[in-house]
C-alpha cells in the first residue's frame, strides 16, 4: 500500500457529488469503469442475491446491476445516500469500519474507491467487515486507484491519501478465510495520458472534467474494446486495481 499524504484531506463533497451527477450521463469514467467493475462479478450473479454497495456514495458502482438483484447501499454521508437513484433495499448511514449489518447477511459486496480515502483510517478493518457481513460462498469486489506514480489533485479533491497495487489490496485479505479468484488492473489505456497530465499540467480539479467530445468518446471506444479484453486476460497495468474474492465455505 502506498500511502502518500498523511494529512487529512477537507473535501468539498456536495460539490464533488454535483459534479458527478452532471457528468454521468456522458462521461466516459461512468460508461466504462462501473460497468468494468460489474464485469467481474457478473458471472456469479443470481436473481435474488443481496448485494452491499459499501461505501456507496450516490451507488455509481451498483447502479446498472441486473434485474432481480437486491442492492444495499452503505455510506457515511446522508447527502451521498439522497442521490442513490434505482431500487434498493436498504439505504445505510454508517462508518464501513463498523457496519451495522449481521454477520453473513449478503450474497457480495462491491467495496469501489473507499480504502484509498483519508477516512478510511484503517482499511484493514473495513477488509474485515465485508468479510465478516458476506455469507461463506459469497464474493467480494475491491476497487481502488492503482500506482502511487499517478497521485495528483484528482485524488487530493476526492480525498484520496494512498494508492494500490494488486498485491497490496491482497495483503489487506491476508488471513481472512477468503481466496482470490481474479486480479486485474483497468483502465490500461489512459495510464500515460494519466500520468502525464498528472506531472505536467498544472489542474486543481478533477480530471473528468478535462477533455473535449472527441477525447471522450475515443475513451469510451477505447474502454469498451478493454473490457472485452479483460474478459479474457488480466491487463498488466493500469490506473485502477480489482479484485474479486471469494469467502471460503468451511
Amino acid at each position: 500500500m502506498n500511502n502518500v499524504n498523511n494529512n487529512q484531506v477537507s473535501v468539498d463533497y456536495p460539490a464533488l457529488y454535483t459534479e458527478m451527477q452532471e457528468l454521468q450521463g456522458r462521461n466516459w469514467w461512468f460508461k466504462v469503469h462501473y460497468p468494468a467493475i460489474l464485469d467481474l462479478i457478473k458471472p456469479y450473479l443470481r436473481p435474488g442475491m443481496v448485494i452491499l454497495d459499501l461505501g456507496s456514495a450516490a451507488g455509481w458502482s451498483t447502479r446498472e446491476l441486473p434485474a432481480g438483484i437486491k442492492r444495499i447501499e452503505l455510506d457515511i454521508r446522508p447527502l451521498a445516500l439522497s442521490l442513490c437513484s434505482g431500487e434498493s433495499i436498504a439505504r445505510v448511514c454508517a462508518d464501513a469500519h463498523d457496519i451495522p449489518l449481521r454477520s453473513g447477511s449478503c450474497d457480495a459486496v462491491i467495496c469501489e474507491g473507499l480504502l484509498h480515502q483519508g477516512e478510511a483510517h484503517t482499511p484493514r478493518r473495513i477488509v474485515e467487515e465485508a468479510v465478516r457481513i458476506c455469507r461463506p460462498g459469497g464474493f467480494i469486489v475491491s476497487v481502488e486507484p492503482a500506482f502511487k506514480c499517478l497521485f495528483g489533485s484528482h485524488d487530493i479533491v476526492y480525498g484520496g491519501r494512498r494508492r494500490f497495487r494488486l498485491n497490496d489490496i491482497l495483503e489487506l485479505f491476508s488471513g481472512l478465510p477468503i481466496h482470490c479468484l481474479r486480479k486485474t488492473y483497468i483502465h490500461l489505456f489512459v495510464f500515460l495520458p494519466t500520468w502525464l497530465v498528472r506531472h505536467f499540467i498544472p489542474h486543481s480539479g478533477t480530471d473528468l472534467d478535462m477533455g473535449n467530445k472527441l477525447t471522450n468518446a475515443i475513451c469510451i471506444w477505447l474502454g469498451t474494446m478493454e473490457r472485452w479484453l479483460t474478459r479474457l486476460f488480466p491487463m498488466p497495468f493500469g490506473i485502477t486495481a480489482a479484485i474479486l474474492v471469494r469467502k471460503n465455505t468451511e
